[in-house]
Parts: structure tokens; sequence; C-alpha cells
């Protein structure tokens, strides 16, 4: 924050309650903010420790695998469930926001029928297929 103010696209109010300190957007910085909006927003960064972990699953006991998915399974259950709260009682938000919230739904639905068509998803035992796999190679 102390940079964008520093670089004029916000100004520092008073302190508050716990020297928290609101700002607002400057006439630069809703420029600023526009020109970034109508930016070309590049390609998708996947950053998902499960997968990197899973891409050497070979390495790994099969109850470590099955934690790791039962872990991402409760995760992803959650966070979908959530989502899913937001747009039953979200009748006031932009359609854009709806949108969004929708590909939320729609990435949560899609982790968790894939963690249930890993090997360790619902069936704890089929795992030791993709060991046999990997030392045949």
């Amino acid at each position: 924050m102390t940079k964008l103010a520093e670089s004029g696209l916000i100004e520092a109010g008073k302190k508050g309650v716990r020297d928290q300190v609101p700002y607002s957007i400057t006439e630069r910085g809703k420029t600023a903010f526009l020109a970034w909006l109508r930016e070309d927003p590049g390609p998708e960064i996947m950053r998902s420790p499960l997968h990197l972990k899973l891409s050497f699953a070979e390495h790994l006991d099969d109850e470590t695998c099955s934690r790791f998915v039962r872990l991402h399974r409760h995760l992803n259950e959650e966070r979908l469930a959530y989502y899913r709260r937001l747009e039953s009682t979200s009748h006031d938000i932009r359609p854009s926001q709806s949108l969004v919230l929708r590909a939320g739904i729609v990435f949560r639905e899609g982790l968790l029928a894939w963690l249930d068509s890993l090997p360790w998803g619902r069936d704890k035992t089929a795992g030791k297929d993709v060991k046999k796999r990997a030392k045949r190679r």
C-alpha cells in the first residue's frame, strides 16, 4: 500500500482503530486501474502442491497418497459449499461477479471429480497399480 500511495495511485486516510489506515483511490489510480483492466489477462498459472506431489506418486506409499487426496477432497468440499452459499444468498452482486463465482463452483466440482477418479480417490487400495506401472518403465 505504501508504494501505491508513494506513486499517487491511492491516498492514505487518518489512522483509525488499532492503527488501521483507510485508503482511497485517486483519479490517477482509477486511470491506471482501468488501463490494467483492459490489458490481456495472460495465461493461467497453476500452482498446486498436490498436483506436483502426485506427479511423483510412484515414490510415495498408498496411505500417503490417500491422505493427500482425503485432505484436498475435504478442503475442496468446504470451498465448494462456501461458493454455493454465496451463490444462493448473493442477490445483490454484479452479473460479472456472479459469472466468476459460477466459474469457482465449476472449478471445484471438477477438482472433486478428478480426486474421485484417482487411484486413491474412492478405492484406497487401487494406487498399487501406479507403482507397478512405474517399476516396469
